[in-house]
């Protein structure tokens, strides 16, 4: 399966990666994350939490928002 780029949520995410934007991310299960999105693929995100890569299905994922300052 193909990333589709045509999806606004696709777009969106690839600018959050482009700008290098802090983001909090919440899980399903109700962690929470904050850190800079690095990648997508059509099943993963890759979020760097600090000096860790963390790998998250997207499947799992409640929402993506940036960071509140």
């Amino acid at each position: 399966m193909a990333l589709d780029t045509t999806i606004p949520s696709t777009r969106a995410l690839q600018r959050l990666i482009a700008e290098g934007q802090l983001v909090e991310v919440r899980l399903t299960t109700g962690d929470q994350f904050s850190g800079c999105l690095q990648w997508q693929d059509p099943e993963c995100l890759c979020l760097m939490v600090g000096e860790q890569k963390t790998i998250l299905w997207r499947s799992a994922l409640a929402f993506i928002r940036p960071h509140a300052d």
